[in-house]
Protein backbone atom coordinates (compact mmCIF):
# COMPACT_ATOMS: atom_id res chain seq x y z
CA UNK A 1 0.00 0.00 0.00
CA UNK A 2 1.42 3.37 -1.02
CA UNK A 3 0.76 6.50 1.00
CA UNK A 4 1.22 9.84 -0.65
CA UNK A 5 2.16 12.74 1.59
CA UNK A 6 1.29 16.32 0.72
CA UNK A 7 4.19 18.29 -0.73
CA UNK A 8 4.16 20.62 2.28
CA UNK A 9 5.21 17.74 4.56
CA UNK A 10 8.63 17.65 2.92
CA UNK A 11 9.17 21.31 3.73
CA UNK A 12 8.76 20.81 7.48
CA UNK A 13 12.00 20.56 9.46
CA UNK A 14 12.89 17.28 11.10
CA UNK A 15 12.73 16.78 14.87
CA UNK A 16 16.52 17.15 15.02
CA UNK A 17 16.30 20.52 13.27
CA UNK A 18 13.61 21.74 15.66
CA UNK A 19 15.72 21.10 18.75
CA UNK A 20 18.62 23.09 17.30
CA UNK A 21 16.23 25.92 16.42
CA UNK A 22 14.99 26.04 20.02
CA UNK A 23 18.54 26.25 21.35
CA UNK A 24 19.42 29.07 18.94
CA UNK A 25 16.22 30.93 19.90
CA UNK A 26 17.03 30.66 23.62
CA UNK A 27 20.59 31.85 23.13
CA UNK A 28 19.52 34.78 21.00
CA UNK A 29 16.74 35.98 23.29
CA UNK A 30 18.03 34.93 26.70
CA UNK A 31 18.59 38.52 27.87
CA UNK A 32 15.64 40.89 27.87
CA UNK A 33 15.60 43.45 25.10
CA UNK A 34 15.64 47.05 26.31
CA UNK A 35 13.06 49.40 24.83
CA UNK A 36 14.63 52.46 23.21
CA UNK A 37 13.10 55.84 22.46
CA UNK A 38 12.17 56.35 18.81
CA UNK A 39 13.57 59.91 18.85
CA UNK A 40 16.93 59.60 20.62
CA UNK A 41 17.60 55.81 20.49
CA UNK A 42 18.27 55.68 24.25
CA UNK A 43 16.74 53.55 26.97
CA UNK A 44 14.04 55.10 29.15
CA UNK A 45 16.48 55.83 32.00
CA UNK A 46 18.85 57.81 29.78
CA UNK A 47 16.21 59.47 27.56
CA UNK A 48 16.05 63.26 27.87
CA UNK A 49 13.13 63.70 25.46
CA UNK A 50 9.90 65.40 26.50
CA UNK A 51 7.69 62.59 27.76
CA UNK A 52 4.01 62.66 26.90
CA UNK A 53 1.50 60.12 25.66
CA UNK A 54 1.50 60.02 21.86
CA UNK A 55 -2.21 59.15 21.79
CA UNK A 56 -3.84 61.53 24.28
CA UNK A 57 -0.92 63.94 24.89
CA UNK A 58 -1.24 63.27 28.64
CA UNK A 59 1.68 63.73 31.05
CA UNK A 60 0.62 61.45 33.93
CA UNK A 61 2.29 58.02 34.39
CA UNK A 62 3.91 58.02 30.93
CA UNK A 63 6.21 55.07 30.11
CA UNK A 64 8.20 53.90 27.11
CA UNK A 65 6.77 50.89 25.25
CA UNK A 66 8.22 48.40 22.76
CA UNK A 67 7.46 50.58 19.70
CA UNK A 68 9.68 53.37 21.06
CA UNK A 69 6.80 55.70 21.91
CA UNK A 70 5.59 56.94 25.28
CA UNK A 71 2.06 56.08 26.48
CA UNK A 72 0.10 56.88 29.64
CA UNK A 73 -1.33 54.09 31.77
CA UNK A 74 -4.91 54.37 30.48
CA UNK A 75 -3.79 54.32 26.82
CA UNK A 76 -1.45 51.38 27.51
CA UNK A 77 -4.30 49.44 29.06
CA UNK A 78 -6.73 50.31 26.26
CA UNK A 79 -4.23 49.30 23.54
CA UNK A 80 -2.75 46.27 25.39
CA UNK A 81 0.73 47.80 25.44
CA UNK A 82 3.33 46.85 28.03
CA UNK A 83 6.00 49.10 29.45
CA UNK A 84 9.35 47.56 30.20
CA UNK A 85 9.78 45.93 33.61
Amino acid sequence: MLFLLPAACFLLPSIRDLSSLEMRHEARYSRPMAFVCAQCDREEKQCDCERFCVLCQGWDNVRLCSDGQYYCLSCREACDLVAQG
